[in-house]
């Protein structure tokens, strides 16, 4: 976050204590974000200009509040947390309810973003979108208006603690020993905020590493430390030796380096660092002071609060419109220019220095009264959010006409009732496919495999009425699959696939009969860097085979490069839908080639098996595989088919299923049966 601090802004009564320098750094900070918002290959690391944000905060809010901790208890917390209302929420309310309207206009489904921004009110949003398992740098999180608003949260949940570090420590307080007291309070802390940082990435858990205020409470702790230690003159002394321009140079150098994430934790620290550093070396007369101080730059920082509010939703809305290019980086880098300055001229400045109230309780009462109207607004846009739309008036028949149901209760239907979700149960397998050989004289149709078998199943169980259709599915790279290849995949959510493959084996064993059928078919994106899955798909054609059972190979449909289909949907307000929302057939055929190969190879094994391709019947040229056809929607996200777009590939596997049954051909013989 970088909200605005009392030590930073030359219009309250702390001039001797204002430091045009950090405004400085701020403004470093918020256009290393910005750039990588615009393009993260610009600036590959700019992100980390929210944890230069943190450092800073953590050092004026110590400053900050060392003046004022002379106070009495009651209103050292009240006068504090008065002044956070003051400073922070007229900008955001008007921020978050203005970005909602435009939200709903042009998302034709907001509801997480609108739920965002109520959580964001209340400095929640960081919690609200680790509960929807939200990693930052997936295209999702570019489409929801608030995003960023997860560091607000962070700062406000330290806001939380911090001063009752402060005051419980005595610093600032005619005690002797306070500064003292709180560095040994504040440094452990610290490093176990820092330990806990460390552990949650290497240990699958970079979300919660992410968005968590304890796993980033270290960054803005390092800021209160190297305040307290400038308090001290031998170690001013030593710090301000250092040159800053070089410490300058080497954070910005950094922020153009590119990283892995399993450097994440190194890179994070050398950002934070060298931000304290920089802040300890500053001093009058360099050449680094001199930079930072230009007026440019600090105006910048002035603002650098309502921009950073303001930037996400220029970009997020030019995403859902425009779009983002060459072209349009001006404009675009000047509107968010418009909305700070205003922000900061109309709402931060004015109503921070007003007097709400004669009494600190009042002032925070007023917020608080404030926020529950906001999100009470919010609540109406929600509802109103389908009024709203302008895709939905626009184009109506692509909402009214493609709903993704089916003709059961929802979670009662086939296709989840047996799907494994991320671990594989013997109860639910035999369950759904049966422990032995049934008495049931009709062909038995199961269907194997992870979603992208799964998508099909509602839709073949109406194509099919007539036959036991029967299937259990299983995400995360699983299904058919080689042993030796579970391992790869291993970090990728399912706990027991290894189970699972046990489980098809014992099935082809002991429920498959002769006669029946198997479906099969796997998200190619995931199985094409398993090494041996040719050879899984060549075993299972020659145990069904050995089963005299038939089988049926299925590819897989293409995939969107962008995860919501409906940010293509063409209007006069999104007149170029990216080009991630559609490719050439070509472009599909040749990235599943591989897998057409080792298909084609797996039905020499089976003399009733047949490869079906259903890839093409999802595009409306040989140039254009795309969301839609023609106002039938196709994707329910990147890669999973709406069920009414199902049905088209159902209606081809039910018709060669039918052509298949209908017309066996002889069965080799097999030593032993």
């Amino acid at each position: 976050m970088v909200s605005a601090s009392e030590t930073s802004r030359p219009e309250e009564n702390t001039a001797s204590r204002y430091r045009p320098d950090i405004d400085g750094l701020r403004a470093v900070a918020i256009v290393a974000v910005i750039i990588n918002h615009f393009n993260d290959r610009l600036l590959p690391s700019g992100y980390l200009g929210v944890d230069i944000f943190f450092v800073i905060s953590g050092f004026v809010i110590t400053s900050s509040l060392a003046t004022h901790a002379k106070e009495s208890f009651a209103d050292f917390f009240l006068r504090f947390y008065a002044r956070r209302v003051k400073r922070l929420l007229p900008a955001l309310i008007v921020f978050v309810l203005i970005s909602a309207f435009l939200i709903c206009l042009f998302d034709p489904d907001p509801g997480v973003s609108l739920r965002t921004g109520t959580a964001s009110l209340f400095g929640l949003s960081n919690l609200f979108l680790l509960h929807q398992a939200v990693d930052y740098f997936a295209e999702s999180t570019d489409l929801n208006i608030f995003t960023h608003t997860w560091s607000l949260g962070v700062e406000e949940q330290f806001y939380l603690v911090f001063p009752f570090l402060i005051w419980f420590s005595g610093f600032g307080r005619p005690r002797i020993g306070g500064g003292r007291r709180l560095f040994l309070l504040i440094a452990p802390l610290a490093v176990m905020s820092w330990l806990a940082f460390h552990w949650l990435n290497g240990h699958e858990q970079p979300a919660s590493a992410f968005y968590l205020m304890p796993a980033r409470f270290w960054e803005l702790a390092a800021g209160c430390l190297i305040f307290l230690l400038l308090q001290r003159a031998r170690l001013k002394a030593l710090l301000q030796r250092l040159p800053p321009l070089p410490v300058l140079g080497l954070l910005v150098a950094t922020l153009f380096s590119a990283h892995l994430p399993y450097t994440t934790v190194r890179v994070t620290t050398i950002v934070v660092l060298l931000s304290c550093l920089l802040i300890a070396s500053l001093r009058a007369d360099t050449a680094g002071q001199a930079l930072l101080c230009r007026p440019a730059l600090v105006s910048l920082g002035l603002i650098s609060y309502s921009l950073y509010l303001w930037h996400w939703t220029v970009l997020c809305l030019s995403r859902w419109t425009i779009g983002i290019h060459v072209w349009t980086a001006p404009f675009q880098v000047a509107l968010m220019l418009v909305l700070a300055m205003a922000s900061h001229r109309w709402l931060e400045r004015p109503l921070r220095r007003a007097r709400w109230s004669k009494r600190a309780w009042a002032t925070i009462a007023y917020g608080g009264a404030a926020l529950l109207g906001a999100a009470g607004l919010m609540a109406g846009m929600a509802s109103a959010a389908g009024f709203l739309s302008l895709d939905r008036r626009y184009s109506p028949a692509l909402f009214t006409n493609n709903h993704d149901t089916v003709e059961a209760k929802p979670g009662q239907d086939q296709q989840s009732m047996c799907s494994a979700g991320n671990q594989v149960t013997r109860e639910l397998f035999d369950r759904c496919l049966g422990n032995g050989a049934s008495s049931i004289v009709k062909p038995k149709v199961i269907i194997l495999g992870d979603s992208h078998t799964g998508h099909y199943v509602n839709a073949i169980v109406r194509a099919l009425p007539d036959m036991d259709v029967r299937n259990f599915n299983v995400g995360w790279a699983c299904g058919v699959i080689d042993k030796r290849d579970i391992g790869i995949h291993e970090l990728s959510g399912l706990v027991n696939c290894a189970d699972y493959v046990d489980l098809v084996d014992g099935m082809l064993a002991n429920v498959v009969q002769a006669g029946d059928l198997l479906i099969v078919g796997h998200r190619w994106e995931e199985k094409r860097r398993f090494p041996h899955q040719a050879e899984a798909l060549e075993r299972l054609a020659l145990k069904t085979a050995q089963r005299h059972a038939y089988l049926l190979l299925l590819d897989d449909v293409g995939e969107l490069k962008t995860s919501n289909p409906l940010f293509c949907v063409r209007s006069p307000w999104r007149p170029l839908p990216p080009a991630s929302c559609k490719q050439s057939l070509a472009s599909i055929n040749k990235e599943q080639a591989e897998l057409d190969r080792a298909s084609k190879r797996a039905l020499q094994n089976n003399p009733n098996s047949f490869y079906l391709s259903l890839r093409k019947l999802y595009c409306e040229t040989t140039e254009s595989c795309g969301a839609y056809l023609g106002e039938q929607l196709v994707y329910a996200d990147g890669n999973h088919l709406t069920y009414q777009a199902s049905q088209i590939g159902a209606s081809a596997i039910g018709a060669r299923v039918r052509d298949m049954l209908a017309h066996p051909k002889p069965w080799p013989s097999f030593p032993g049966h």
